[in-house]
């Protein structure tokens, strides 16, 4: 596996499985102040628009 890991691929542009960078981390939404317009489009503040609708 290790000789498979190391030898380079056309598929990968030349490179080998190591030498690819792994993928950026997903990035947390945060969210939107409670006085904030909310951010589905509605027009109302975002505590009384979606606030109750987000999971915990």
């Amino acid at each position: 596996m290790e000789a498979w890991n190391s030898t380079p691929r056309p598929d990968l542009g030349g490179h080998s499985p190591d030498q690819m960078p792994s993928p950026p981390p997903a990035k947390a939404r945060a969210e939107p102040p409670r006085n904030a317009p909310c951010p589905c489009g509605s027009g109302q503040k975002y505590k009384r628009c979606c606030l109750a609708k987000t999971p915990n």
